[in-house]
This record gives C-alpha cells, structure tokens and sequence, in this order.
C-alpha cells in the first residue's frame, strides 16, 4: 500500500451494537468469545485518536439498526479505491446489511459507487488489495477496535 492515509471510514463498537447485544449474540455469529464493550469502545476512540493525529480526516459510519457487532470490521463491506467503492457481498447473512449501510454513507460523501459484488457471488474486501503507481492512495476502511496494547506502539511508531 502506497500514498498518504487521507481519510478513513471507522464504524464505532457502540454503531455496529456492541451495547445492544444479547448476550448469546456473540455466539450465534461465530465469535470465540464476547466482546467487551468498554475494551473495545476505549480501543476504537484511541485508533481515532491516532489516526487523526497522522492527519487523517476519521468518518464514522452511522448507527443503524441492522447493523451487527461484525459491522465493526468496516474493511469488509466494500472495497476503496482511488475512484469510489466497490460494495462488496460478505458471506455471513447478518453481514448483508453491511454494504447497503457503506452505500448510503459513501454516497452522502459524494463518493462514487463503481459497483457491487451480487449474489451468489460473496467476498470480503478485507482479503483485498490494491496496487497502482507510486503516486496513488486508497482510502481506507480499518478495523476499530484489532489493535492490541502490544502493538499500539509500533502502529504510534508508523503513523
């Protein structure tokens, strides 16, 4: 990945419901374990944080309804370029929501939609990159709340 981080989309814990949860949610989409709201609200405010201070501009997605504790992973949902997005179809069905959330916010922005990937076809952008010249950069989706206190001060460090 090349070029200067301009501008992030992030979805906080409290957006994707991790204070609405029940409590055998976590479970049911395929968590290990259950999250913990107050670690991981306190992790995405601190990436912010940092990354507003490497000069980013940090969007957040809105809170919606449908939205899942998955939603957290905004690097999933659609794929960002240079030139809009590309919605992307997880697999998960209580990820579906997901992209149409990524549409409506990039849209606001006035970031175009360049396509979407459709059933049966699925994919995460979270497994993607892009490459172009020297002279590109890509928006980023980043997840919020992956960071561990270990590696904080390596990513202080690169930002």
């Amino acid at each position: 990945m090349i070029g200067e981080l301009l501008r992030v989309i992030v979805c906080p814990p409290r957006h994707a419901g991790w204070d609405r949860q029940e409590p055998l949610a976590w479970r049911e989409l395929g968590f290990g374990r259950a999250p913990d709201f107050r670690v991981a609200e306190a992790q995405h405010n601190e990436l912010s944080r940092l990354l507003t201070d490497a000069g980013a501009e940090v969007l957040c997605l809105p809170r919606s309804q449908p939205l899942t504790i998955d939603a957290v992973y905004t690097h999933d949902a659609s794929l960002p370029t240079d030139s809009g997005v590309i919605l992307m179809n997880p697999g998960k069905p209580n990820r579906m929501a997901e992209a149409a959330a990524h549409q409506e916010f990039c849209t606001s922005l006035c970031v175009p939609i360049l396509g979407r990937i459709s059933p049966p076809g699925t994919t995460e952008a979270g497994e993607q990159a892009l490459h172009r010249g020297a002279r590109s950069h890509l928006t980023l989706f980043l997840p919020a709340y992956t960071i561990s206190q270990r590696e904080q001060p390596a990513l202080r460090a690169r930002l």
